[in-house]
């Protein structure tokens, strides 16, 4: 069942986007929720900022509540993205243990790999990350040919 909440989490994802292209990386944004639905971490995608391929905004906001809370494990939390995660992120929410990722639209052509999200949690092992796609997908499409156009990207 998709979160009630899911629309307003993701226009939170596409404003972190936003700030991301205005400081030159790509238009990715990410937002962690709690279980009781507070967000407690807001990240955007910082590869060319910080010259480290791994900056994802997923991984950027795994890596720094991870860090606040002293623990590897991020159980009962979500995870919402503008855009589906590559193959690396949704990884590291398995690692992580997270609940659920809500994402925006898919975009194969922006991801060097791409393995549908949703395969990938089918095929993890000892933690099952539920997956829902699709959320608010025409305009989470619309702002990144918007972004990428006014910022050069």
């Amino acid at each position: 069942m998709i979160e009630h909440r899911a629309e307003e989490y993701i226009r939170l994802a596409m404003a972190a986007a936003e700030t991301a292209a205005q400081r030159g990386n790509a238009p990715f944004g990410a937002i962690i929720v709690d279980p009781n639905g507070a967000v407690v971490a807001t990240a955007y995608h910082r590869v060319k900022e910080m010259l480290d391929p791994s900056a994802h905004a997923e991984i950027t906001a795994i890596r720094t509540l991870c860090q606040e809370r002293r623990t590897t494990s991020l159980e009962g939390f979500r995870l919402y993205v503008n855009k589906e995660p590559c193959p690396m992120c949704c990884i590291c929410m398995i690692e992580a243990k997270l609940a659920a990722l809500y994402y925006g639209d898919s975009d194969e052509a922006s991801v060097p790999c791409y393995i549908p999200a949703e395969e990938i949690a089918r095929r993890a092992r000892g933690h099952r990350l539920r997956v829902y796609g699709g959320i608010l997908a025409t305009e989470t499409i619309r702002q990144r040919e918007q972004l990428s156009r006014q910022y050069g990207l």
